[in-house]
C-alpha cells in the first residue's frame, strides 16, 4: 500500500456538557492513512471471501508481518530509521485499519506480530495476514 505510514499518536480526552469526548492528536493525517489501509485490505480480499473468512472467526490466531518504508529524509545517511515514528505506534494504525476493513474481527486476535521500518524511495507499508499453525502437542 503506498503512502507515507501514519503514527497512531496519542489520545487526548476532553468533557463537553456531560459527555467525554476521546479524539486522536494527528487525527487529520491519521484517519486517512487508516482509511487507505482498510480500503487496501479490501481489495486485496475482493473475491476471495471464501478462502479469508477463517481470519474473521472470534477464536482465530493471527500472524501478522508489517514492513514499514519511510521516506529518507535528504540530510540523514544512516541505514536504519532508528528515529521517530515509533514502530508500535506504525503498526497500531496499520491493525486498526484492517479492523476497519473487516478482514480481521479484532486485533485481539493477533498472536504474532513482527515489524520492521526501513528507508525507501516509495514510501508504504507491506502487510502479510494468516493465520497461526497449529501446535502439535
Amino acid at each position: 500500500m503506498a503512502g507515507v505510514p501514519v503514527p497512531q499518536g496519542s489520545k487526548t480526552a476532553f468533557v463537553v456538557g456531560r459527555r467525554a469526548v476521546i479524539t486522536d492528536q494527528n487525527a487529520k493525517v491519521l484517519k486517512p492513512w487508516r482509511t487507505a489501509v482498510a480500503e487496501a485490505a479490501q481489495y486485496a480480499a475482493f473475491g476471495r471471501t471464501e478462502e479469508l473468512l477463517p481470519l474473521r472467526k472470534a477464536q482465530a490466531a493471527l500472524d501478522v508481518d508489517l514492513v514499514f518504508l519511510l521516506p529518507r529524509p535528504a540530510s540523514v545517511k544512516r541505514s536504519w530509521p532508528s528515529v521517530s515514528p515509533d514502530i508500535d505506534k506504525l503498526a497500531r494504525s496499520v491493525l486498526d485499519g484492517l479492523t476497519a476493513s473487516g478482514l480481521i474481527r479484532d486485533d485481539s486476535q493477533i498472536v504474532r506480530l513482527v515489524a520492521l521500518k526501513r528507508y525507501s524511495d516509495r514510501p508504504g507499508a507491506v502487510v502479510k495476514v494468516g493465520l497461526m499453525a497449529e501446535e502439535e502437542n
